[in-house]
C-alpha cells in the first residue's frame, strides 16, 4: 500500500488509485482486465495502457465525486462557513495535447480544484519535510510551481492550488507512530507516483 493505510479511504482512492487494496501498479493483466471490464471499459492493449486507462478512469471519476461533496454555499448546517478561496486568474488554455506530467492537462486542473477544496478541510496530519533526496524533491517541485504563478505562465490559474494543495497530500504520515525514515519514503513514492500519473 502507498500509503500505509492512514489517508481516508476516499481520499487515498482518488490521489494514489487502488483497486482491491492494491496499487494499481501491482495488479497482474487478468486483474487489469478485470476492473477494465467492470468499469465497461475496453479491455485489450498492453499492460502499460490498460493501467492508464484504468487509473483516467479511477481519477475521472474521483474528480466527479469531490465536486459532489464540495461545500458550494457560506451556509451549511445553519453554520456560516468561511470558505478557502484564491483569486482567479486568466483561464488556463486546455488545448489539445496539453499536459501535466503524463496527465491529461485539463483531468489534471480539474483535479487540483477540487483536491485544493477539499483537502483544505482536513484535519491536519502531515509530517516535516524530511532532509535528503526526497525533501530536496519535494522543495524542487513545490518552487516550480510558485515560480509557474509568478511567472505569469499558462499554468497561473491552478499554481496556488497545486502548490497549496501538494503539501496536504504527498505529506499525509504513513501511520500514526511512523517514523522519519517512512516519511521519507512515502515522500519519494508519492512523488514519483505524481510525475508518472
Amino acid at each position: 500500500m502507498i500509503d500505509g493505510g492512514l489517508i481516508d479511504d476516499g481520499v487515498r482512492d482518488s490521489v494514489f488509485p487502488l483497486i482491491d487494496g492494491k496499487n494499481i501498479d501491482d495488479l497482474k493483466v487478468v486483474d487489469l482486465k478485470k476492473a477494465l471490464g467492470l468499469r465497461g471499459l475496453k479491455k485489450s492493449g498492453l499492460k502499460g495502457e490498460l493501467k492508464e486507462r484504468l487509473r483516467q478512469d479511477i481519477i475521472s471519476h474521483s474528480v466527479e465525486s469531490l465536486s459532489d461533496t464540495s461545500i458550494s454555499s457560506e451556509k451549511h448546517n445553519g453554520t456560516s462557513t468561511i470558505l478557502p478561496n484564491l483569486p482567479s486568474f486568466k483561464p488556463i488554455n486546455h488545448s489539445s495535447g496539453f499536459r501535466v506530467y503524463s496527465t491529461e492537462g485539463k483531468l489534471f486542473c480539474d483535479f487540483f480544484d477540487l483536491a485544493y477544496d477539499e483537502a483544505v478541510k482536513w484535519r491536519k496530519n502531515v509530517f516535516k519535510i524530511p532532509s535528503g533526496k526526497a525533501g530536496k524533491e519535494f522543495i524542487k517541485l513545490q518552487s516550480q510551481w510558485l515560480s509557474k504563478f509568478n511567472n505569469e505562465d499558462s499554468f497561473m490559474g491552478i499554481s496556488l492550488k497545486v502548490f497549496m494543495t501538494l503539501p496536504m497530500i504527498l505529506l499525509q504520515k504513513p501511520s500514526v507512530s511512523s517514523k522519519a525514515k517512512e516519511h521519507s519514503q512515502a515522500l519519494s513514492h508519492r512523488i514519483k507516483w505524481l510525475k508518472r500519473w
